[in-house]
Order: structure tokens, then sequence, then C-alpha cells
């Protein structure tokens, strides 16, 4: 994303060697991560010039949380403060962070918490070192940076190397697959079965959808002004069904959804209560979040795998027949929890939203002269 100029690291190498001294050196810096609490503040930056633009268009610092748990959590009542004394706090409103999703939260100082919109702190981070801690709903430290965390640099992030579990893709992407546009409901749910005949359908990989440029390779957008509703099946194989601790459907859509595991609902949103072959879905999807990959919880869908073909299935839904895109994009991503060390310091590549790479203990700041540039005559 950007070009970091005059800054020089490390070795990776080295550090990976040093991993344990790293950690010492977090603990010296004031960095404190609680035992036992499964949200934490992964990653921020606060002193952001190219690397995320908020709903404003504003270069706003950001903190990025992330659920190292394999159960979905909702963050009402976990709150974000800049204060030592935790009386000043920003509270998450209700809203449901998925096992090992991410969230970044805006330290704007605009404080903004409406529903489906980008979320701003009421706060602003300061880049020559501040307090900065994560409570959770009952005013415990779940992640702190006390009294202070160090000085910080232009587009260079702070924060863990996040300690992930072991993905398995089951289902990757693009995949082959095949869409229909219903023009009747007389398919029923016939259509999210395996064994249905589906070679009379359009064929082509994901995603499915239009008018989102480079991630479609299944082009549906001939439903423009006749349905809202478009089906898609998605097959795949496994020679035998993993040992798995969660599942989760990671997917980029838009409008709406419902997913069928091998006949089976799974997932959904902005569906209707009554869904037929010409729903639409019940609420508009921003193309900022269409296109970041959300991870949801299929973890009671793991008995439904089975060796050799599986099919996913998904009826995607417009908000309205006129709509300008849709975009149906999946992954099946299953989990192992792993033993795995992590350090925490500055990282060179930033990362919002994702999981992190390796981190360093500190960078040279760039060189400032007290002259500007000039030749120099000999006399």
């Amino acid at each position: 994303m950007s070009i970091f100029k005059e800054i020089h690291s490390f070795e990776a190498s080295f550090f990976t060697r040093l991993c344990s001294l790293l950690l010492c050196i977090s603990f010296c810096c004031g960095i404190h991560l609680a035992l036992g609490q499964s949200v934490e503040i992964s990653e921020w930056m606060a002193a952001n010039n190219s690397i995320l633009i908020d709903d404003d268009d504003d270069r706003s610092d950001w903190i990025e949380i992330h659920n190292n748990s394999f159960t979905a959590i909702n963050l009402e009542g976990w709150s974000l403060t800049d204060d030592p004394e935790h009386l000043d706090i920003w509270e998450f409103p209700s809203i449901t962070l998925f096992p090992n999703g991410y969230m970044v939260v805006f330290a704007s100082g605009k404080d903004r918490k409406a529903p489906g919109a980008p979320l701003h702190t009421h706060f602003s981070l300061a880049r020559e070192g501040d307090y900065l801690a994560l409570l959770d709903p009952s005013g415990n430290i779940a992640t702190e940076f006390s009294p202070m965390y160090p000085e910080q640099f232009t587009d260079i992030s702070f924060g863990s190397g996040v300690s992930q579990a072991d993905e398995v893709v089951l289902l990757h992407e693009p995949a082959p697959a095949r869409a229909l546009i219903p023009s009747g409901g007389s398919l029923g749910m016939r259509w999210t079965q395996v064994a249905f005949d589906d070679s009379s359908w359009e064929s082509g990989r994901t995603g499915v959808g239009y008018d989102y440029g480079g991630l479609i390779n299944l082009d549906v957008r001939q439903m423009r002004g006749v349905n809202t509703s478009v089906y898609a099946r998605i097959p795949f194989e496994l020679d035998a069904v993993p040992a798995l601790d969660a599942l989760l459907l990671r997917i980029r859509y838009e409008d709406g959804y419902v997913a069928y595991l091998n006949g089976t609902e799974i997932a959904a949103d902005n569906e209707p209560s009554n869904l037929d072959w010409q729903s639409g879905s019940t609420s508009d999807r921003p193309d900022s979040e269409a296109t970041q990959p959300l991870d949801v919880d299929i973890s009671s869908a793991i008995d439904l795998l089975v060796p050799g073909k599986n099919v996913l299935a998904i009826h995607g839904l417009n908000r309205a027949p006129t709509s300008s895109d849709i975009l149906i994009l999946p992954e099946i991503i299953g989990q192992k929890k792993t033993e795995a060390t992590s350090s925490t310091g500055y990282m060179m590549a930033p990362s919002p939203g994702m999981a992190n790479f390796d981190s360093v203990s500190h960078v040279i700041p760039p060189v400032e002269f007290s002259l500007p540039s000039q030749v120099l005559k000999g006399i």
C-alpha cells in the first residue's frame, strides 16, 4: 500500500531468533495482554497517512480489535479508552465479532456508533506516545499499553503478532460455480441438494455477480431489471473430513444472501422472512463492506461435511431489480487450534482487518537535516 522511505529494520530472521527477548521488551514497554481474554487490541496506528481512509475521506488513526477465540462475541459493553483512570471510555455498540474475526475502529475523535456504519471513538491517538486500553464489560483490562505506548511513525502500525489458528481451506476462491436467475418457484429447495442436476445452468467461477471488476468471474448482469434473486452452486471435494475445531464461511457479498451446505441452511444476512425465488435483500450493503471478507461462524455445520462431493449453495439477494451491482464470493475455512508464540512491536506492513505480519522492536526514524540541501562549492 505504502512505500516507507528512510526507515530501516533488522532482518526478520534476527528477530525470530530473539522472539523471547521481544516478549520481554513488550512488558518493559508496559504492554499487557490479560490472560483468558478472548478479545484484544491486535494492531493500531497513531500516524495514518495513506493506509486507511475513513467514511469522510479522512486519514484517521485506527485501532484493530481481534477475537482470538472460536466463539462469536457481542462487543456491547466492551470499551476503548486513553484514560489511565478508565473514567472516560468509549463503549462499543451491540455488534458481533466472529471467531478469529477482526474489526477496525477509527480513532478519529468523531464518536460514531451508527449500526452498519464505520465506528469512530471519541478520542484520537497521540503519535508521541499515550495510554491505550481495551476493557471488557466488567471493566477488566483485556489489553493495556501502560503507562504509555512508545513513539509512533507515519504509516507504521504497532501491535502483536497474533496467534492464528491453523487454517484448512476447504473451498477456495475462485472456485468452479454454476448460476441461475430463477423465473419461477418450481425448483423449491431441490437446487440446494448435492445431487441436483445443474448442468443447464450458466458455468464459470466465483465470484458470481456483476460490476465488481476483477472479483467477478461468473457474470449474471442479465438479472438486472428482471429479478433480485440469483442461485449459485459451488461444489468442492473432500478426500476425508478433517478434524476441525471451528468452521467459517468467509464471504464477500452484496447485498444479502442465504447459504446452504449440502441442502441445510447454515448462514444468512439481509434475508426477508418469507424467502422465495424473487426475494430481494432487506437492506443495502455498502461497496466498502462488500469487498472485505467477513468471517461467519458455521461450526455447527461441521457434521454436514462428507467425504467426496459437497455443495455450497447460495441464494444471492439484490436490494432492487435495478441495482447497479451484486456480489457472491465465498470460501469455507476449517480451523484447528494451535500453540504459537507472538511478539509485540512495530509492523512495517500494516494489515488492518487482517492477521498481522511480523513485528520489530524498534525503527530508525528518518534523518532530518536542519538546513535544506545545497551544492557545496570548493574554495
